[in-house]
């Protein structure tokens, strides 16, 4: 009985996968060093999982290639970026004057 509730709460606890994650697991089966199937049951997912995965990246490369992606699609997380990187500056600049100040203060 008690195997059969850890089943059903596995069930319902589904792991989320980073991009980092399935890029791994799929680059790992177009390698071919292991069957896909092996490598699958390993990592924890359903083979029908990894064939998405691994369309989804062969079709993002596919679009790629041949143009179809737009370096316009990147430009607002270019700037959202910037913006946090100009955020983190001015935060660790205060912080070191903030430091300096104590520093100082202690001689």
């Amino acid at each position: 009985m008690t195997e059969n509730k850890a089943n059903e709460i596995r069930r319902h606890v589904r792991k989320t996968y980073s991009a980092e994650e399935k890029l791994r697991i799929v680059m790992l089966g177009l390698k071919g060093d292991a069957n896909i199937s092996e490598l699958c049951q390993k990592e924890g997912i359903n083979v029908n999982l990894y064939q998405v995965w691994s369309k989804e990246f062969i079709e993002g490369g596919k679009s790629r290639l041949s143009g179809e992606y737009s370096k316009d699609d990147s430009k607002g997380e270019i700037q959202l970026l910037r913006n946090e990187n100009k955020e983190l500056k001015l935060l660790v600049a205060e912080l070191v004057l903030e430091n300096r100040g104590l520093h100082n203060g202690s001689e």
